[in-house]
């Protein structure tokens, strides 16, 4: 963690006078990230107002800078880090798509026929036809608790759900 922590910093601090008139998020991004990074020292569970107010901000804050490397670089050399923006929105994006899950169905007809080096899926839900059995398989992909899934919330979070049902005893695969 030290590592992580020196290589962020080292950046960070090259970039601060980008930042120039928000420099007061700068610094209270910084120290959330610290905050962040002290509490994982002693993991638990947090309260949703600290993930949101420190362990979602720091992570986006850590994943930016860490993408703005070759600007700190440009900077520390005395160069002016043009397109400052970029690394910041690239981790927004990845921040937004890490805040919500997408379900997705696709239909492969399994009908005996060699279907040779490479399987088309079939567009979702065109290939059923009504009564025929589908074998279904499920792909759940990174799910943890952390600053994105608490434990209350994964239940209620369409990922959760969605583990919830396809693991479920009810289902033909497990009973």
């Amino acid at each position: 963690m030290a590592v992580l922590l020196g290589l962020h910093t080292a950046s960070a601090l090259a970039l601060v006078d980008a930042f120039g008139a928000l420099w007061p998020l700068w610094i209270g991004l910084q120290v959330a990230t610290y905050l962040h990074f002290l509490t994982l020292a002693r993991p638990r569970m947090r309260p949703l107002w600290w993930r949101a107010l420190v362990a979602v901000p720091a992570s986006y804050f850590v994943a930016a800078v860490f993408l703005a490397i070759p600007w700190a670089l440009a900077a520390a050399l005395g160069l002016a880090p043009l397109g400052l923006w970029i690394p910041f929105a690239l981790a927004g994006v990845g921040l937004l798509e890490s805040l919500w899950t997408r379900a997705e169905t696709i239909d492969v007809v399994l009908d005996g026929v060699d279907a040779g080096p490479q399987v088309i899926p079939y567009p979702a839900g065109k290939a059923r036809r009504s009564g025929d059995e589908a074998l279904t398989i499920v792909q759940i992909t990174d799910p943890h608790l952390g600053p994105f899934m608490s434990e209350r919330a994964s239940g209620g979070s369409a990922s959760g759900r969605s583990c919830a049902r396809l693991t479920s005893s009810s289902s033909p695969a497990t009973s």
